[in-house]
């Protein structure tokens, strides 16, 4: 039960951190004049560049509550400890000094979500259920941010698709919980049964 509540703590915090983003990024912050000039539009972006790596480390530790494999915790634990501080790294530079990570910024969170994909792929093999349900949603993932990070160099004309993504989470998560229920409503009916005879 505890670790149920977990997945689904994580879960919530992965939501909130997309919900954050869209907010901040959203054209109703734009027609309000917010963020786009000045010391709130360098707020923005240092907002922007903190979502990617912030992204990556709760995936990471969204795919360890559900896979609850002690193998891919070294993964977890490594993403996090990079992860973290790059988040925190953009609000220290300054508005002309930004632009110089722009590269890190797409290539060192793209490159810890191949890992978890790769993670995750390693514990399907292996026989983990939830981890063959997992590794389509992050292909998908991964297939997404590959093609955001070429919109956001315009190699292609498109538009961002990554956190569309996270409708896949949600028809996961949904999905877990209604065999959860299921698996407990089954298992209860049993023992009713066996209590009956």
């Amino acid at each position: 039960r505890q670790k149920g509540q977990r997945r689904d703590f994580w879960f919530i915090v992965l939501l909130s951190v997309f919900l954050i983003r869209q907010i901040v990024f959203s054209r109703f912050i734009e027609l309000l004049g917010l963020g786009v000039l000045g010391e709130a539009f360098h707020f923005r972006r240092c907002v922007e560049y903190a979502m990617h790596p912030l992204s990556a480390a709760v995936v990471a530790r969204v795919a360890y509550e559900m896979l609850d494999a002690p193998r891919f915790k070294a993964i977890q634990q490594w993403i996090s400890r990079t992860m973290l501080p790059m988040a925190v790294a953009p609000f220290l530079f300054s508005a002309s000094n930004l632009g110089l990570l722009v590269d890190a910024y797409q290539v060192v969170p793209s490159t810890a979500m191949l890992i978890i994909t790769l993670g995750v792929w390693r514990e399907a093999r292996a026989g983990n259920r939830t981890a063959r349900a997992l590794w389509w949603v992050y292909v998908v993932f991964i297939s997404a941010i590959a093609h955001d990070v070429l919109y956001a160099q315009g190699i292609i004309d498109s538009v961002y698709l990554a956190n569309y993504c996270i409708i896949a989470l949600i028809v996961l998560k949904s999905n877990q919980l209604g065999q959860e229920h299921s698996d407990a409503l089954v298992t209860a009916e049993a023992l009713s049964r066996e209590l009956q005879t």
